[in-house]
């Protein structure tokens, strides 16, 4: 089971979800994005098309 499944199984409406850079993917942050859920997912470094992160939410978040 991958973790675009699992996450697709879960209740994370407006929740933080905070994963490794491996959940870095278009299809788990469109998902994310859907569920209204709040994603704290570190950018892969070899990421095509960067997208915005705000480290202060990641330090909240712990």
């Amino acid at each position: 089971m991958t973790g675009y499944e699992i996450l697709k199984k879960m209740d994370v409406k407006g929740k933080k979800v905070m994963a490794d850079r491996e959940y870095d993917t278009d299809k788990i942050i469109a998902l994310l994005e859907e569920k209204q859920a709040n994603s704290i997912i570190p950018i892969r470094k070899h990421r095509t098309i960067q997208r915005r992160l705000f480290f202060g939410i990641m330090k909240l978040a712990i």
